[in-house]
C-alpha cells in the first residue's frame, strides 16, 4: 500500500518506498478492508458527479491514485459478496506476465544488450550466431520450435529495435528460450572479454527467480520462501547494475510472487486462449452501463454449454 513510482514523494515522506525497494520489511501490505474503502470512496465520488455535485476529473484522478476502477456491476461493488470476497488474499500477481510477458526478463535483457551495443569491439552478429547455435531444449522445442523461435528473437528487426529504442521486444515463448542461452553467453563469452560483473550477477539472480518460480508452480515444498529471498536479491543486484531509475512496477510485483498464499504459485497463461471467446461475446453488445454484466452472462452461458459438450474433451485432458 505504501509503494509508489514517484521518487519525489519517497524523498519527502519516509512512509513511502519506491518500486526499486528490495527490502520486504519496508512494505506495508494493503488489507481487503483498505480495498473496499477505496472502492466505496470512488463510488461516492462518481455519485457526486452524476448528481451534479462534483467534477468528472475528481473521480478519474481518485481512480488513478487509488488503483481502483469503477464498475458498478463488478465484484468490489457488490455488498452481498463482500462476506465471501477477500481480494488481498484471493488475488495474486501473475508470475508469467511479471517475468516473461513484456516483463522483467525482456527489460533486463534489453538493458544488458544495450550495454553491450555500446561496448567497443562487441558485435551483434556474433551474439546472433551464438543464439542460433545447436542448443538442445527438448521440452521447449517440442512446444515452440526451439531453433526457429530463438532465431526469430535475434533477427535483424530486433537488432534495429534495440539500437533505436534500447529495448528487446520478444514474446513470452521466445523469452523462455532466450533467457538460459543469453545467460550462458554472458558467462562463457562476454565475461571473458569485458568487465560485466554486475550485469552478470543480476542476470544470474533473475535466472534463479525464474527457476524458483517454476518450482513453486509445481508445488515444491519451501519454494515460496526461497522465491521471496531470490526476488529481493535480484532487485538489489539489478539496482547495482542498472540503477534504481530503471526499476519498473513489475519489479515490485516480482517481490510478491513468493507470498505463498496458496499451496502453489499460479499464473494465467492457460486462460489466455479464452480471450477470443470473451471478445466474441462482446461483439453482441454495445458499450453502456450494463455492458460488463451482459458480456459476462453471455460468456458464462457459453462456458456452461462447453462444459456439457463431451466432444470438447477429445484431447484427453479431461474425461467428458
Amino acid at each position: 500500500m505504501n509503494v509508489v513510482t514517484d521518487d519525489e514523494l519517497v524523498a519527502e515522506d519516509d512512509f513511502f518506498v519506491s518500486v526499486s525497494e528490495h527490502d520486504h520489511r519496508k512494505f506495508l501490505p494493503a488489507t481487503s478492508a483498505d480495498v473496499f474503502r477505496k472502492a466505496d470512496r470512488l463510488a461516492e465520488a462518481v455519485r457526486d458527479w452524476e448528481q451534479g455535485r462534483g467534477r468528472k476529473n475528481v473521480w478519474e484522478t481518485l481512480s488513478k491514485a487509488s488503483g481502483v476502477s469503477y464498475h458498478p456491476d463488478g465484484l468490489l461493488y457488490d455488498a452481498e459478496l463482500r462476506v465471501f470476497l477477500d481480494p488481498c488474499e484471493q488475488i495474486m500477481f501473475d508470475g508469467m506476465h511479471v517475468l516473461f510477458s513484456n516483463g522483467v526478463c525482456q527489460l533486463e535483457t534489453g538493458l544488458a544488450l544495450q550495454h553491450l551495443v555500446n561496448t567497443p569491439d562487441w558485435d551483434y552478429n556474433d551474439f546472433r550466431e551464438f543464439v542460433k547455435a545447436d542448443f538442445r531444449c527438448p521440452k521447449a522445442g517440442a512446444s515452440h520450435g526451439d531453433w526457429a523461435t530463438r532465431a526469430k528473437a535475434v533477427a535483424s528487426q530486433r537488432e534495429d529495435a534495440l539500437r533505436r529504442k534500447g529495448a528487446f521486444p520478444c514474446t513470452a515463448s521466445e523469452m523462455t528460450l532466450i533467457l538460459p542461452v543469453f545467460l550462458h553467453y554472458l558467462q562463457v563469452v562476454v565475461s571473458k572479454k569485458w568487465e560485466v560483473g554486475d550485469i552478470l550477477a543480476s542476470y544470474e539472480a533473475l535466472s534463479d527467480v525464474c527457476r524458483l518460480f517454476k518450482d513453486c508452480k509445481q508445488g515444491r515444498r519451501g519454494g515460496s520462501q526461497a522465491l521471496r529471498q531470490a526476488s529481493a536479491k535480484h532487485l538489489r543486484l539489478f539496482n547495482t547494475a542498472y540503477g534504481k531509475d530503471n526499476a519498473i512496477p513489475k519489479h515490485h510485483y516480482e517481490q510478491h510472487l513468493g507470498d505463498g498464499r496458496f499451496q502453489r504459485t499460479l499464473d494465467c497463461f492457460a486462460g489466455e486462449r479464452k480471450n477470443h471467446e470473451l471478445k466474441s461475446c462482446a461483439e453482441f453488445h454495445k458499450s453502456g452501463i450494463a455492458f460488463d454484466r451482459q458480456v459476462l452472462l453471455r460468456a458464462i452461458t457459453s462456458q456452461l454449454g462447453d462444459l456439457n459438450n463431451d466432444s470438447l474433451y477429445g484431447d484427453q485432458l479431461y474425461s467428458g
